[in-house]
């Protein structure tokens, strides 16, 4: 029974003994990518894990996902301005008035559109995808050649579509 209170009350804390700082992870801006241990003997989840099926287990009392992905929720950690997270992006979340850190993609401030830069879509602007042929480059999502500049829409062996160069549509 106590490692089921201690659970729940950890849920509501800002962070659970042995929890890691938050800092940058391949899911955003979150921990060290695994459950923390406490003294009491329970645990709970850092920033940047999976918590879909576990709403109440999150270090830090956030188990949610920004307002532009589709992905699963995850432990955020929660911020009030883009200086409280190491990506500069603290971004509201889905069906709450708080905020937490998230990727650079999901701040129109950090995100990186048209040839901008990027590892993954999460650091791509709203619209746009990492197409990582030649490097990694946010490219414009599309559904028709009309859509882009240089008339080729093409298609990503992941699904979905980006303007491309020419050469990509021939």
């Amino acid at each position: 029974m106590w490692s089921v209170v201690f659970m729940v009350l950890c849920a509501f804390c800002v962070g659970c003994s042995g929890a890691s700082s938050p800092g940058p992870t391949a899911g955003g801006d979150g921990g060290s990518g695994s459950a923390s241990s406490s003294s009491g003997g329970g645990s709970c989840l850092a920033v940047g894990i999976d918590c879909t099926n576990a709403r109440d287990a999150c270090c830090s009392g956030l188990c949610d996902q920004p307002t532009t992905t589709t992905g699963p929720a995850v432990c955020a950690a929660p911020c009030t301005t883009g200086a409280d997270c190491n990506s500069g992006c603290c971004a509201s979340l889905q069906n709450t008035a708080q905020m937490a850190c998230s990727p650079i993609g999901f701040c129109a401030n950090t995100c990186h559109s048209g040839g901008g830069a990027c590892a993954a879509s999460t650091d791509c602007c709203l619209n746009y995808e990492c197409v990582t042929t030649n490097g990694g480059t946010c490219a414009a999502t599309c559904t028709s050649d009309s859509q882009c500049q240089s008339g080729c829409c093409a298609p990503l062996s992941t699904g979905g579509s980006v303007c491309s160069a020419v050469q990509f549509c021939q």
